[in-house]
């Protein structure tokens, strides 16, 4: 009986954590991108590196944080990757020539930074992160 319970606080405590580091990503991007809304598919091929163009021609510059739970939580919600398989895809394309990885931060206020003053970048961070002069781009 203990251990059912104790199985039960650990999914209930879980399943919360997890659904808040979800709820609390946030896309951001450069106050000069054309786009306000992006699906889902869109997301995921910018941070792949597949999607090179914003509407107005201008370059994607996508940036993201080093390994920490907001960097794991926005590859599970938008790329559909672990962490694991987005290093892997990165080794891939690196090795073979087909493309470098986004910009690399260790901190979400470095990466806030960066798409402020960068035209044409986007990344995402936690909600409770300030964000002042970038857009919030809403994901469908």
């Amino acid at each position: 009986m203990k251990k059912g319970i104790m199985y039960l606080t650990i999914l209930v405590f879980g399943s919360v954590v997890w659904g808040t580091a979800y709820a609390d990503v946030l896309l951001i991007a450069h106050k000069s991108v054309p786009e306000k809304v992006l699906s889902e598919k869109e997301v995921r091929q910018i941070f792949m590196r597949k999607k090179m163009k914003w509407a107005d021609n201008s370059v994607i510059k996508p940036a993201v944080l080093e390994d920490t739970e907001i960097h794991d939580a926005f590859l599970e919600q938008h790329v559909g990757r672990s962490r694991s398989k987005w290093r892997a895809y990165w080794k891939k394309m690196v090795f073979t020539g087909r493309g470098l990885p986004p910009k690399t931060f260790e901190s979400q206020k470095e990466l806030v930074r960066y798409v402020a003053e960068t035209p044409g970048a986007v990344g995402y961070i936690n909600s409770r992160t300030s964000h002042k002069n970038v857009t919030v781009i809403s994901v469908k």
